[in-house]
């Protein structure tokens, strides 16, 4: 993948298993619907949901530096998930969202077995 000056992503995305996500959150509809808004590069989100990781290796293949592509799509992809710190403060729940990325599938792969 050839580097560019500026770089439009979306990290913050979650897949058709995600409570409260379209069934259509699939990987060549996020692909269509990100190069339509002029995104580069789009997290997968969720890889720790099994079936979602078994749509990612069937899907997706390195193109370098733990960036992916799917087939006949200008979108580049990157392995994300996302943990949710859920803590009370003064009488009221907060909520961070810290997003994870893995550096390649297998990686990801070993810290879901773990």
């Amino acid at each position: 993948m050839a580097y560019m000056s500026e770089l439009v992503a979306d990290l913050q995305v979650h897949s058709r298993f995600a409570r409260a996500v379209s069934k259509d959150m699939v990987l060549p509809v996020m692909a269509e619907w990100a190069g339509k808004k002029g995104i580069d590069l789009l997290a997968t989100g969720d890889w720790t949901h099994p079936a979602w990781m078994g749509e990612i290796e069937k899907n997706l293949e390195e193109v370098g530096g733990g960036i992916y592509g799917l087939k006949g799509k200008r979108v580049k992809f990157l392995l994300s998930g996302e943990v949710s710190c859920i803590y009370s403060q003064g009488g009221r729940v907060r909520r961070v969202h810290c997003l994870v990325f893995a550096p390649g599938i297998g990686v990801a792969k070993k810290i879901n077995v773990e």
